[in-house]
């Protein structure tokens, strides 16, 4: 038996399952973990996958018995002979449909213990019923059974006002000052390849966990590079082929989310690193919201309609405009001092929308989730809005940035 299927939570994250020859169970997608497993034992993916396999040959049976309302040996001649084909198959399809529901159940009842486990990272952006919805179409799929879908598209995203719904700007102003008060770093970075720019995150990561201060780095790349996140499978996510037709390195960072097709004068990208403690008491929504509402300000203040939609999303009514992505390191020992939140948002400044279609396998799911019917259509870049370069775009939002850390409160002028 071999399947794939994708679910997605909406406004939250996608799931892929896929089921290989074994029969054994890969889920793979954008969604995040609010830590690392410390062991094999406590990976919530890993045992979510074992203990679907176990279903696997349960899925395999009850979607070959026979799909009617009652079973084949307890129908009559004359009571099939009665059934025209056409009520044959509208009979089969609503069996079948019950069948998959309850199998979906079964499935989501099965992993729901390890996901909700508090012992295990925690997974951010999907639950058990969407991971259990994708396992049962993988199991569809391989079986080549017949099945329904709806989608309803909306005619635009639906964003935020505020530059969040769960934390009042005072609050977040106030949290970018205790920034400033750790001594804020800022800076615009040279021009580094994909994988340095991957390096260079850990090593901010190391600095920080050794001396608590925070640094916000804009990046500046330096070649075509397409960014995976941590728990995706690229050969689901990139046409490698191609992506090195076109001159695309491929890297994968430490933290989850989705993936970036850069292109250095396209793209802009900066990543906060702070000391845990920063964030601790905050949650998955909340953090996000809270790193990069200077950057919403920012896009706001030079005339752009522009707000927070989903997890992790920065978008304007007519399509994405950034992504970020985040994760926590806990202090791992006696000699470390702090741990360490790394957050990263990468926005699209302007795009080839052609291109990304050619080197992406976008996920129909998660353009139906966010109301469109083409790749070229879920990307709003920042120049559609507005005729100010990449390099002042950066430079306000780092002037931003500035201003929130080291700015006094009216209360305190």
């Amino acid at each position: 038996m071999q399947g794939q299927a994708e679910a997605k939570q909406v406004g939250g994250k996608m799931v892929r399952v896929r089921i290989d020859e074994h029969d054994h169970v890969h889920i793979d997608g954008d969604y995040f973990l609010d830590r690392e497993p410390d062991s094999p034992d406590h990976n919530s993916i890993r045992l979510a996958e074992q203990a679907l396999a176990q279903l696997v040959p349960v899925a395999q049976q009850q979607c070959s018995q026979q799909p009617l309302d009652q079973p084949s040996d307890q129908l009559s001649d004359q009571q099939s002979d009665q059934l025209s084909d056409q009520q044959l198959d509208q009979h089969q399809f609503a069996q079948q449909q019950f069948d998959q529901q309850r199998l979906e159940q079964q499935a989501a009842q099965t992993i729901a213990p390890i996901l909700h486990n508090v012992d295990y990272p925690q997974i951010i952006g999907v639950d058990e019923t969407t991971i259990a919805h994708a396992f049962v179409e993988a199991i569809v799929m391989a079986l080549d059974l017949d099945y329904d879908e709806s989608g309803q598209a909306y005619t635009s995203l639906p964003i935020s006002n505020d530059l969040s719904s769960s934390m009042s700007e005072s609050v977040i102003r106030a949290k970018w000052r205790e920034l400033g008060k750790l001594r804020l770093e800022i800076f615009i970075d040279t021009p580094r390849a994909g994988v340095d720019e991957m390096q260079m995150d850990e090593q901010q990561v190391a600095l920080t966990a050794a001396d608590g201060r925070p640094r916000l780095r804009f990046w500046q790349w330096k070649e075509p590079t397409i960014v995976v996140g941590k728990y995706q499978n690229i050969a689901s996510e990139v046409n490698e082929q191609a992506a090195r037709d076109h001159g695309f390195t491929i890297v994968r960072r430490a933290t989850g989310g989705g993936a970036m097709v850069i292109e250095p004068q396209r793209t802009i990208t900066y990543s906060l690193v702070t000391p845990l403690s920063w964030s601790e008491s905050l949650t998955a929504d909340q953090t996000f919201n809270l790193c990069d509402a200077f950057a919403v300000a920012a896009l706001r203040q030079i005339g752009l309609t522009v707000g927070f939609t989903g997890l992790n999303d920065i978008a304007s009514p007519h399509g994405k405009i950034g992504g970020a992505a985040e994760r926590k390191y806990p202090q791992s020992s006696s000699s470390v001092q702090h741990g360490v939140l790394l957050h990263h948002t990468t926005m699209a400044y302007s795009i080839d929308a052609d291109l990304m279609s050619e080197v992406l396998q976008t996920s129909i799911i998660k353009m139906m989730d966010k109301g469109v019917h083409s790749a070229r259509r879920r990307v709003d870049p920042i120049v559609g809005q507005i005729s100010l370069s990449r390099e002042a775009v950066v430079d306000v939002l780092a002037k931003t940035a500035e201003l929130w850390a080291f700015s006094q409160p009216d209360s305190e002028r």
